[in-house]
């Protein structure tokens, strides 16, 4: 696994977690600002949950809800301590420090947030590639990465060295777009997004043939195949009402969780040997955009390496969307 201390001033512990053995390595010399968690999972089964207990109490800190029982330095008051935890922390313990941090964000009663936004990727698998190495991930083992992403950082290439600028998130992309389509069509780009996954025509335009691009669904996730993969294989899982991973109860964790697994057993059984993925979701103060949270699952081909289409953006699939969709729809777990 991880050796303690491999990356720099780093702390290393393991714990139980329901039926997931997790090993932890705290990161502080990390290319995030306030240092970055990697855990290495067993257990594929319950990632969202798990990663929200660590974000619900770094988020905790930020709004001033008190994880201990005793007060404690930047605490507001009693009535936004919860008990002392030094074990796992329950779904009704988490769902409720998730509903109180809601509360203050929607109130507008908090200060401004020094972290808003969240970076989670993991990769599932051991991979190999005909050269003998991959540059595609940092690891070949099963691991993820999260940590909060600060609002602004201090411009220190600039002439004011005091001067701020915001920070960067993977899911910035979106809202801009998302900003975007709104302004131009008055309408919510997810709503329009939801309706046209859910009512979809071939993309070579014939009436024969499979139409649908949607693997697995229920009433708080969406997992499908994008019209226009990214990558060989692509799958992405979004939310249908939330916009990141604060925005989601304990229902749509559970669905995220289930679909998640699913995508992955999918992609092994079609014989994906590594598997990369990436989260894209809205910053926590950002209010009610229509942004959607939303995942996206890369496989890593042994045999099919980085292209020059890949290095410009554009990509070349040897099959249409509808008929890989309908190809993983047969390998769904029974």
């Amino acid at each position: 696994m991880l050796r303690p201390g491999v990356q720099g001033n780093s702390g290393n512990h393991g714990r139980m977690a329901g039926e997931s053995h997790v090993f932890e390595q705290r990161r502080r010399n990390s290319y995030i600002p306030g240092g970055i968690m990697r855990p290495i999972w067993q257990n594929g089964q319950d990632l969202v949950t798990e990663k929200l207990e660590i974000q619900v109490q770094k988020m905790c800190r930020e709004c001033g809800i008190c994880i201990i029982s005793a007060p404690m330095h930047g605490c507001r008051g009693t009535e936004n301590r919860s008990p002392a935890k030094k074990r796992t922390l329950t779904a009704a313990e988490i769902e409720d420090l998730r509903k109180k941090i809601c509360d203050i964000l929607s109130s507008g009663k908090n200060k401004a947030l020094s972290f808003n936004a969240t970076l989670w990727g993991w990769n599932f698998g051991f991979d190999y590639a005909p050269s003998g190495y991959r540059l595609h991930a940092s690891h070949q083992q099963i691991h993820q990465q999260y940590a909060l992403i600060p609002a602004e950082i201090s411009a220190a290439h600039m002439q004011n060295k005091e001067e701020k600028i915001p920070a960067f998130a993977f899911g910035d992309l979106i809202a801009d777009f998302v900003h975007t389509y709104r302004e131009q069509t008055g309408t919510d780009f997810f709503d329009a997004y939801l309706w046209a996954i859910q009512n979809n025509r071939r993309t070579d335009g014939r009436e024969a043939g499979e139409h649908s691009l949607v693997i697995a669904e229920n009433d708080h996730a969406l997992l499908f195949v994008p019209k226009a993969q990214t990558s060989q294989w692509e799958l992405q899982l979004m939310a249908k009402r939330a916009g990141n991973i604060l925005e989601a109860d304990t229902q749509t964790r559970a669905s995220l969780d289930r679909l998640m697994h699913m995508a992955v057993q999918v992609l092994e059984k079609l014989g994906a040997r590594m598997i990369t993925h990436i989260e894209a979701s809205k910053r926590f103060d950002a209010g009610n955009t229509g942004q959607r949270l939303l995942y996206c699952f890369l496989p890593k081909m042994p045999y099919s390496p980085g292209s020059f289409t890949e290095a410009q953006l554009r990509w070349i699939c040897g099959h249409y969307p509808e008929d890989f969709a309908a190809l993983c729809r047969t390998c769904l777990p029974k």
